[in-house]
């Protein structure tokens, strides 16, 4: 049997305190808005990890008795930064890590375990990528990953692949230890690992397709991520 990898680096064990609700939430609401990164000229050039960056966070998610490292990306004017739940289950104070070596607070605003999706909102003007339409996407076509694997010394990381196939249903193990399906995954082989996840899946326009969710660990190049069609009703309607 195939043995599947969910890619947080978590360590000590699993708990449920949420520290981030005893905080002054004010903050999160009073930020000015953010500036939309523009679309990129069609194709991959040096200039697309410059460009994008800036919208793509490293995340630490750290309460009493655990911590977890994972990846977002800024998806909304304001600071909403969309990530996998299980990079904040432990229910942690959530640090972001920036691109321009700066650090910020976040909260939950949405979360659903079910699809492994929470939205965060950041007390900093984050700049944020478009969401392109993963309906229109094509097997054989270029894909970024981009994240924070292992360590968040490895923030701001890509790698390059394909799209390997598409509508993928893959068994996992749900953050409350109970079994499941994740459904209509894009399949890809760019390089992700432990601590990518959440991070995004970038077409070569710099818009975010697909977010970063697993990988079969006992394979190379199969990894898996949420499908941008899942997320936009969400993000549209904060």
């Amino acid at each position: 049997m195939k043995t599947l990898k969910c890619l947080t680096c978590v360590m000590l064990f699993f708990c449920l305190i949420f520290v981030c609700g005893c905080e002054n939430n004010s903050q999160y609401f009073s930020v000015i808005e953010s500036e939309e990164i523009e679309k990129l000229p069609s194709g991959f050039s040096s200039d697309f990890a410059k460009t994008v960056s800036p919208a793509i966070v490293g995340i630490e998610c750290s309460s009493l008795t655990s911590s977890s490292i994972g990846s977002g990306v800024c998806v909304k004017s304001g600071g909403y930064v969309l990530t996998n739940y299980h990079v904040v289950a432990n229910g942690g104070s959530i640090t972001l890590y920036l691109n321009n070596n700066k650090t910020c607070k976040a909260i939950s605003v949405y979360s659903n375990p079910d699809l492994d999706l929470v939205v965060l909102k950041a007390n900093y003007a984050i700049p944020y990528l478009n969401i392109a339409n993963s309906n229109e996407l094509v097997v054989g076509q270029s894909v970024f990953a981009v994240g924070t694997p292992l360590s968040l010394n490895f923030t701001q990381t890509f790698t390059k692949g394909i799209i390997s196939a598409l509508n993928r249903s893959v068994n996992v193990t749900l953050t409350n230890s109970d079994a499941g399906v994740m459904k209509n995954l894009i399949q890809h082989d760019a390089s992700i690992n432990s601590g990518n996840s959440g991070g995004p899946l970038l077409n070569e326009f710099g818009e975010v397709v697909g977010i970063n969710t697993l990988k079969i660990t006992n394979a190379e190049g199969l990894g898996f991520a949420i499908p941008s069609q899942t997320f936009v009703p969400i993000i549209n309607s904060l």
